[in-house]
């Protein structure tokens, strides 16, 4: 059994909330990753977030009509966390609750209150680190300097690679510009 986790950034960090083609074609080749385990058993986790984790979710579960022995699992940070969220549209309520429907498994982190900022980052924060424990393989969206990866600032993409490395995971990394994945030798 492989258990896979993924984290990457939101769209504001990626392609917006309109344009959904290169948002295919991350998951082109997210899909061709997979295609290279497709007789594993796996169990795959993501966060539920707009952007990335999302659409890794929809991924696995495109991959699960070749795969049945996939699980397409999502640890989300807390209910309540798409309520800021547009209605309907790219990463919207709608499509979080239609995932959440499909989802194999779905986890809740933390029991917070949406309007508690601190709380609610903490809570992201959490939902990282239990994607990472409960994973043997990272797979992160990541476009940044790799030797810089140690020095750079908080954020909830960078802190769950650096908490994947703390904790000896294999790490594989998707350029969001070029759609390819390498594995992170450390």
């Amino acid at each position: 059994m492989i258990k896979i986790g993924f984290t990457g950034p939101r769209p504001k960090k990626l392609y917006g909330y309109d344009n959904k083609e290169p948002y295919n074609k991350l998951v082109d080749s997210l899909y061709n990753f997979l295609l290279k385990i497709k007789d594993e058993e796996i169990i795959a986790t993501s966060g539920g977030a707009q952007g990335y984790d999302q659409i890794a979710f929809w991924c696995v579960h495109k991959f699960k009509s070749i795969n049945p022995k996939v699980k397409n699992n999502v640890y989300i940070p807390f209910l309540g966390q798409e309520l800021n969220w547009n209605p309907t549209g790219l990463f919207g309520q709608k499509e979080y609750h239609l995932m959440l429907k499909y989802a194999d498994e779905v986890n809740v982190i933390s029991n917070v209150d949406n309007n508690d900022k601190r709380l609610v980052v903490k809570a992201l924060f959490e939902r990282n680190k239990e994607i990472v424990n409960n994973s043997d393989i990272i797979i992160g969206a990541y476009n940044g300097d790799l030797k810089k990866l140690e020095s750079e600032s908080a954020g909830g993409t960078v802190d769950c690679l650096k908490y994947s490395i703390q904790r000896n995971k294999s790490i594989y990394l998707i350029n969001p510009e070029t759609y390819i994945i390498n594995k992170l030798k450390y």
